[in-house]
């Protein structure tokens, strides 16, 4: 594997650094779920490195195991060249945020939909960890998702389960965030 090959990005996309960030990632993620197809008039968009390596093998052995394990669902990926993610990829995005963070509980919960078992989603979790070490790596920083803001009903049954809130914006009734 030499670099990811990926089809031409919409014209002016290279000036909006965040949405061409994105754009990159999706695509890659699309040639890592199928490693045997390039598309018709590409470009390299990541050189080859160890992380996109480590990425493509953990990636492709996660979605071989999510045929054949129950609570494991592969995420819906598109085909390469498509415009749109689908909802699983921005889902990934947002993980691939959360990993070039170093928020690994953020990253985690992306993660859930796709494994129920922490452990059955250790090898997803290895993929993206390493597809944001080799995104960063070409200087694409996707843009941190915002703190997550919770209902004010909900604390009294956060704080019953025991649950640190630390960090977490509350929506009161009658705030503008709410």
């Amino acid at each position: 594997m030499n670099s990811v090959v990926v089809a031409n990005p919409e014209p002016g996309l290279r000036s909006r650094s965040h949405e061409f960030c994105r754009w990159v990632a999706v695509q890659t993620l699309r040639h890592l779920a199928r490693p045997f197809s390039v598309g018709k008039g590409g470009r390299a968009a990541l050189p080859f490195s160890a992380e996109l390596a480590r990425a493509e093998t953990a990636f492709q052995a996660f979605l071989t195991t999510g045929q054949q394990a129950p609570g494991v669902r592969a995420p819906s990926i598109g085909e390469p060249g498509r415009a749109d993610p689908t909802k699983d990829e921005r889902r990934l995005l947002r993980a691939l945020a959360a990993a070039q963070a170093g928020n690994w509980p953020v990253l985690d919960n992306y993660l859930y939909k796709f494994a129920l078992d922490r452990r059955q989603r250790a090898g997803l979790a290895d993929a993206v960890r390493a597809l944001a070490a080799a995104l960063a790596g070409n200087g694409c920083v996707l843009p941190a998702c915002p703190p997550p803001c919770i209902p004010a009903p909900a604390l009294r049954v956060a704080f019953m389960h025991g649950l640190v809130l630390d960090g977490i914006d509350v929506a009161w009734p009658g705030s503008p965030t709410s």
